[in-house]
């Protein structure tokens, strides 16, 4: 990016010294909803990692989703899907493109 996060260049971006800011700390299999346009900085061990970012569309988390998931008997707790049951992608303009995913947890506590 532009910015270098270490040392940033308060001339450049004189509004970065007041910026609201949060900091979270995650596990192997965490996930993390960040809104639109907000800037984010992903700092990890070195050693081997991936990241994975999956753009959503709206404003806000909604919660509505997790709760079908869980009156269906997934366990939202714990992975619903592995990257390689995902399709990655989206074409402009093109309606139902992008990213699909094939949920392969069915019921709490069932392996894969």
């Amino acid at each position: 990016g532009k910015v270098d996060v270490d040392n940033v260049d308060l001339d450049s971006f004189p509004g970065w010294d007041s910026l609201r800011w949060w900091n979270m700390t995650m596990s192997a299999g965490d996930c993390a909803f960040i809104p639109r346009q907000w800037f984010h900085f992903v700092q990890s061990p070195p050693m081997r990692s991936i990241s994975i970012h999956v753009w959503f569309h709206g404003e806000k988390f909604d919660f509505r989703g997790c709760e079908a998931l869980k009156v269906k008997g997934y366990d939202i707790s714990n992975f619903l899907f592995r990257i390689a049951d995902c399709e990655f992608g989206y074409e402009q303009g093109k309606k139902g493109s992008g990213t699909k995913c094939i949920l392969t947890r069915r019921k709490e506590g069932e392996e894969l």
